[in-house]
């Protein structure tokens, strides 16, 4: 919510460094799958009333619908961009949407990327399918991605491409202060530099995937 103060910390502390308003952006999306609206013959999720969570700075389409991927960011500057010159006092940093860092991603159907974004994939005319399932106490996920995941050029995601977040002024590190370099997905599988595919999950492929994400007896 724009009119609400958001508390940041110190670094790898919980305690509180700060309060400040946020209208957008200061965000990083690297190496995501965005589905857009998921074909009509897979369970929908329970109805969230818009109400109670939107505010009036949400951009809606024609047909009413809240788009869908991070073209809702499209207000907001891009990493680099000199977006800072003439803000000199805290009112008027307050007043400007932050910069969006965001590349590498991969959006199917009505899903669209920032406008500012480089090197992801849209395929306008593609439904993925993602669908959680519960059997034999365990949740599966099944998914099928049309064999595209390997199609963008992926980046691998390190505490110098995440860069310095504005408002605590600090770096995107490890628990211990360390740089960060996520070189594994969800299970702890390598992602080689040069073959890493896009998503939670490295090397899913073409075709229906099944797979387990946990058990739950």
């Amino acid at each position: 919510m724009t009119n609400r103060f958001t508390p940041y910390h110190y670094n790898h502390d919980t305690s509180v460094k700060g309060l400040m308003t946020i209208l957008g952006g200061d965000d990083r999306y690297y190496n995501n799958i965005f589905t857009g609206t998921l074909p009509d013959n897979l369970p929908k999720e329970k109805y969230i009333d818009t109400g109670v969570w939107t505010h009036i700075d949400v951009k809606y389409a024609g047909d009413g619908s809240i788009p869908q991927g991070l073209s809702v960011y499209d207000e907001c500057p891009a990493a680099g961009d000199r977006w800072q010159e003439g803000l000199v006092s805290v009112d008027q940093f307050a007043d400007v949407r932050l910069p969006m860092a965001c590349g590498s991603n991969l959006y199917f159907h009505d899903a669209r990327p920032f406008s500012k974004e480089s090197d992801s994939l849209t395929l306008p005319d593609q439904k993925a399918r993602v669908e959680l399932v519960e059997e034999n106490g365990a949740i599966h996920l099944v998914c099928d991605f049309g064999g595209k995941t390997s199609d963008v050029n992926t980046v691998v995601v390190t505490t110098d491409i995440l860069g310095i977040a504005f408002e605590p002024e600090l770096p995107y590190e490890n628990p211990d202060g360390t740089p960060l370099c996520i070189e594994r997905d969800f299970f702890g599988n390598p992602r080689p530099a040069g073959c890493m595919t896009v998503g939670p999950l490295q090397g899913v492929g073409s075709g229906t995937h099944r797979i387990k994400l946990v058990d739950i007896r």
